[in-house]
């Protein structure tokens, strides 16, 4: 079975997250648009380019559950 990392992108995202959880970043998202995205790296599958590409791009980050990933 591969291994998969999830990731949250954003630095407001990230930010309520840490501070706060799931919870409310999700009715932060449904309320605000805050802008996120959400990435899964499968070991051995995914490049690590694009997990480096996605960083660049968002700068901030968080490692999420599977489930939150779903939840996103």
């Amino acid at each position: 079975m591969k291994k998969s990392t999830y990731f949250l992108f954003g630095k407001e995202a990230t930010t309520i997250y840490l501070e706060d959880g799931i919870e409310p970043l999700i009715e932060a998202i449904n309320d605000d648009n805050i802008s996120y995205d959400v990435f899964e790296f499968i070991e051995g599958e995914t490049s690590p380019v694009n997990l480096l590409m996605k960083y660049q791009e968002w700068g901030d980050y968080s490692i999420i559950s599977k489930e939150e990933f779903n939840q996103l």
